[in-house]
């Protein structure tokens, strides 16, 4: 298994581009022991563990791991575990993903990002100050909850006149009537949201998102938990990703990687 490990390893994780001469290095110099059949390479930049990029393959079946990666944007951990007892395969490359603060208002991600109810009345936290900055978005939810049913775990979009997405995650429970407040949210509606976010952002070609701690405000989510659903789900995508971990009205937080 090691040597198959080592051998399969090498085949998917070094490119055919050649490189500057440098001294060879054995392979376990690059974490892994591997047998003499393999032989020796030569890496003029850094690359992750020959055991953890083919155990990165085998666990998501993906084949395009060429090419270098910086080491402090590579993070693999294949230790499962749980998030709110949602079962996950450790982190994804989520180098694309940034920790910001600002005023996500002022965000010149293509979308906005953010969790509600499926009734929800937009009447605290960033729904607030989205229904108060615009209220043609809080106009239109309403005319959308007359003719659809929107069900936890899904999400609804709506398209400002320069085009700017707000993506609306139903990551809340609804509440139970029409004068009720919604109910929090929990990790499996935020891992079905994340799950329909992905999908849309791939589907409409979002070029950027901006999203904030999700669920953690009025949802009553910890952070903790809900930092890994995010990479989980969003550190595959090919784009930048500005999570907005303090908000400050009127700041414009710095969005590097456009």
């Amino acid at each position: 298994m090691g040597v198959l490990a080592c051998c399969l390893g090498r085949r998917f994780l070094f490119s055919e581009e050649k490189l500057p001469e440098v001294p060879p290095q054995p392979l376990w110099s690059y974490g892994f022991g591997c047998s003499s059949k393999c032989g020796s390479v030569s890496a003029p930049v850094w690359r992750p563990s020959l055991l953890s990029a083919f155990s990165l393959w085998i666990a998501e079946r993906q084949t395009d791991l060429m090419g270098p990666f910086p080491q402090s944007n590579f993070c693999v951990n294949l230790a499962k575990k749980k998030v709110g007892g949602i079962r996950i395969a450790g982190q994804r490359c989520a180098h694309m993903i940034k920790q910001v603060t600002g005023d996500i208002l002022l965000s010149n991600a293509q979308a906005i990002a953010h969790g509600i109810a499926p009734n929800d009345h937009f009447n605290s936290g960033l729904a607030l100050t989205l229904r108060q900055d615009w209220p043609a978005l809080y106009k239109d939810f309403r005319h959308y909850l007359h003719t659809a049913h929107p069900k936890v775990g899904d999400l609804w979009v709506w398209t400002r006149a320069d085009g700017r997405r707000v993506i609306n995650l139903f990551t809340q429970e609804p509440a139970p009537n029409e004068h009720a407040h919604p109910g929090k949210a929990s990790y499996h509606n935020l891992n079905l949201s994340l799950r329909e976010l992905h999908r849309f952002v791939e589907t409409e070609k979002i070029s950027s998102l901006a999203l904030p701690r999700l669920a953690t405000g009025v949802g009553g989510l910890e952070w903790d938990q809900v930092e890994p659903l995010i990479q989980q789900h969003l550190g595959s995508l090919k784009i930048p990703i500005y999570v907005y971990t303090t908000y400050h009205k009127g700041l414009k937080a710095v969005e590097e990687g456009k």
